[in-house]
């Protein structure tokens, strides 16, 4: 039962029925009391236009001059009434509420099936639907869908999956639903998976048919997983065909014998997939192991063009076997994917951690030591290397290793000598001079760029020789510690911390300013929070006391100073609004800004333009030519900008008045009753009335034909 109690502050005007009328049917409301009705009769054509339809009942108590009057209406197929009593100020009602047929029904069926052992199935037209989306084009009773699904579950029945349309009754486009349905008890869906419901096509009535059936569906084998890549595999070819040939299979129907013949290949073929990959494994393993032992004559200077080709050729061989098993790899992961999603990420997390703990340096070995402590390994692998290479540095290293002038001036004579344009257009431009890089395929190139790498091997051996990393550790004892005067960029102090980081100076700000930091609150708070506060003891739990603390905290606010100034800067410059943009979704863009506009008084009017100490010829209103052109007046006071809000008034059939400002404009807004999506809508209204009055002003002044005031109203 739903009751609704309303002061509603006299019920003469028509906005306030339709509002009634608007509430009632919104919530199905089945008892209203309206208070204040300030009416001393009331028709019944009144009582009707708030109730909605003449199906009611009703009490009236009336006013006592321009006060009081109580009126209370409710559904006579859920209430009767018996007698009423009606005072000045009071209306009392007594009757009894009527049983809905609908429950009465769930509840007897609910005990029909409680004698049959729930073994039953229910169809036909319920006349309820379950849910908001089995109805369109009419208003949904959740009261009455909640009180199907109880009967639903109370009964423990279960409703099949409808297939096909989505509604099964169609009266018009406009207005359809889903009353027809088969309702069956949960142990025959145990028992009978295959069961469905479809509708048919409509014909001769306003329901569609509703078919439910049980369908079995073969689907044949379970699908054989084939790979790729074991076409490229050597032997797979001729291993099918002689599979194929050595099957022996009797069976007295060709298809049959068919599906029998492909069902042994599949068995053969896992047995041969995983012979294969044993194998390829022990060959990987093995071929490693000759790799290493090559290596290592090459490293004893004892190799040849024999031992070289080797080389190549097993190398060739690891990598084949290794795009075997990547391109496996691949194909696992599709399939994989389409089966399991994201939950196969735990796969492919164990297999990069395996690839990575394969490929990671676990020690270095020295003089025939394995060493499994903490170490740097520099590697260098240059990019473009000839290229990188300067002439003025390749000089100095050419001196360095005491070669003398001549030498020197020669090799510089080489290189100065190479000379390069560009093609535009297929024609050369003039030719530019080089200052690095060396010649590929020069016979000189390689021993300049091994002089040039070996100075940076000279280097290197210096900073061990040295043992700079070392004396570094050691000098953090001695007070001297390097790695902490690398200060943390501040940025944005966004992700700084303000006590944590030192980012201000060569300490933090927690061991520069104990004190301090002992009273802050937050003690993980970024630098911008900090510095974003009007005080930098805002955060702090106390006020600092006389002595250390304040001391400290005098010096702590030095640093706010620059943050300080600025704001003081954006609130004397930067204007400020007193209140919120109001944003209207269904106008353009353009028109909310220029809406904006008009609310802040920034638009070139020609009292604007004139405070900014620009000569014009006039400062009147040129669509009035009485008043002077400002914001207020060319969007709200000007005459006949008021006659086109009146009209927009009686078209929305809302009052009108006189308004002067914008705050007047967005009292009569907001006052306006009306519902809140109607109100949104007359409001972007205002604003297409704006924007139009604001083109229609700039044709006055700047087109080359007078525009005609007749037509405003149609633009809007």
């Amino acid at each position: 039962m739903n009751f609704m109690s309303l002061n509603i502050q006299s019920l003469a005007q028509k906005a306030k029925k339709d509002w009634v009328k608007e509430l009632c049917v919104r919530n199905k409301v089945n008892f209203m009391s309206l208070q204040e009705t300030k009416m001393e009769t009331l028709e019944i054509f009144n009582i009707k236009r708030c109730w909605g339809n003449f199906n009611f009942d009703y009490v009236y108590s009336p006013s006592d001059d321009s006060s009081g009057g109580i009126l209370c209406v409710w559904d006579p197929r859920m209430f009767h009434k018996d007698n009423s009593m009606i005072f000045d100020y009071l209306v009392m009602v007594r009757g009894e509420w009527i049983t809905n047929d609908k429950m009465m029904l769930w509840d007897y069926l609910i005990l029909v099936i409680g004698n049959w052992q729930g073994k039953v199935i229910i169809m036909g037209d319920f006349n309820k639907v379950r849910k908001q989306e089995e109805i369109y084009g009419s208003v949904f009773n959740i009261h009455g869908a909640d009180a199907f699904n109880l009967f639903i579950l109370n009964a423990g029945l279960e409703e099949i999956h409808l297939g096909g349309y989505s509604f099964t009754w169609c009266k018009t486009a406009s207005k359809m639903s889903k009353p027809d349905r088969f309702l069956i008890f949960e142990g025959i869906v145990s028992a009978c998976p295959n069961i469905s419901v479809i509708t048919l096509d409509q014909n001769l009535s306003n329901h569609r048919p509703i078919l439910m059936r049980e369908s079995k569906f073969d689907f044949g084998q379970t699908p054989f997983r084939f790979f790729h890549y074991w076409f490229d595999v050597e032997g797979f070819d001729e291993f099918v065909k002689n599979t194929w040939k050595d099957a022996q299979v009797i069976y007295f129907n060709g298809m049959g014998k068919f599906m029998k013949k492909l069902k042994f290949l599949k068995g053969k073929i896992r047995e041969w997939t995983k012979i294969k990959r044993v194998n390829s494994n022990n060959h990987k393993a093995k071929l490693k192991e000759q790799l290493a032992e090559i290596d290592i004559l090459v490293d004893k200077g004892e190799g040849n063009s024999k031992i070289l080709n080797n080389h190549s050729f097993i190398f060739k061989s690891l990598q084949d076997i290794d795009k075997l098993e990547s391109m496996e790899l691949a194909q696992i992961a599709k399939i994989k994917w389409g089966i399991e999603g994201d939950e196969n990420t735990k796969y492919y997390r164990g297999t990069l951690n395996k690839q990575r703990s394969q490929l990671a340096i676990s020690g270095v070995l020295v003089d025939e030591i394995w060493i499994n402590k903490q170490s740097m390994i520099f590697k260098v692998d240059f990019e473009k290397a000839y290229d990188s290479v300067r002439w003025d540095f390749l000089i100095d290293v050419l001196k360095k290793f005491d070669l003398g002038d001549r030498w020197c001036s020669w090799t510089q004579g080489c290189l100065a000598s190479s000379r390069g344009s560009v093609l535009v257009n297929g024609s050369p431009t003039f030719e530019f001079q080089f200052y690095k890089g060396l010649k590929q395929g020069d016979p000189l190139s390689p021993l300049l760029f091994l002089l040039v790498m070996k100075s940076l091997h000279l280097s290197v051996q210096r900073v061990v020789d040295a043992d700079i990393v070392r004396e570094t550790e050691s000098l953090k004892y001695q007070g001297m510690n390097f790695v902490d005067h690398i200060h943390r960029k501040m940025g944005n102090g966004l992700d700084t911390y303000f006590w944590d980081d030192a980012w201000k100076r060569d300490i933090a700000f927690k061991h520069l300013y104990p004190r301090i930091y002992a009273l802050e609150s937050i003690n993980k708070i970024f630098v911008a929070s900090k510095l974003g506060q009007d005080s930098l003891g805002l955060s702090l739990r106390r006020a600092p006391r006389v002595g250390a603390e304040q001391s400290q905290f005098n010096a702590l606010q030095m640093i706010s100073e620059v943050a300080s100034v600025r704001r003081v800067i954006d609130e004397k410059i930067l204007p400020s609004v007193s209140s919120k943009i109001r944003w209207v979704n269904a106008v353009p863009i353009k028109v909310n800004i220029h809406a904006w506009k008009v609310k802040l008084d920034c638009l070139p009017t020609r009292l604007n333009i004139s405070r900014h100490g620009m000569n014009i010829e006039s400062i009147i209103c040129p669509i009035c030519d009485k008043e002077v052109e400002s914001s207020s007046h060319i969007f709200l006071a000007c005459h006949f900008v008021r006659e086109v809000f009146s009209r927009i008034a009686t078209w929305w059939d809302v009052p009108f008045i006189e308004m002067s400002t914008y705050e007047e404009w967005l009292l009569w807004i907001l006052n306006l009753r009306l519902p809140f999506n109607n109100k949104h809508m007359l409001e972007g209204v205002c604003y297409i009335i704006w924007w139009c009055i604001w083109s229609f002003r700039n044709k006055i002044i700047f087109g080359l034909e007078l525009p005609k005031k007749e037509f405003i109203f149609d633009d809007i």
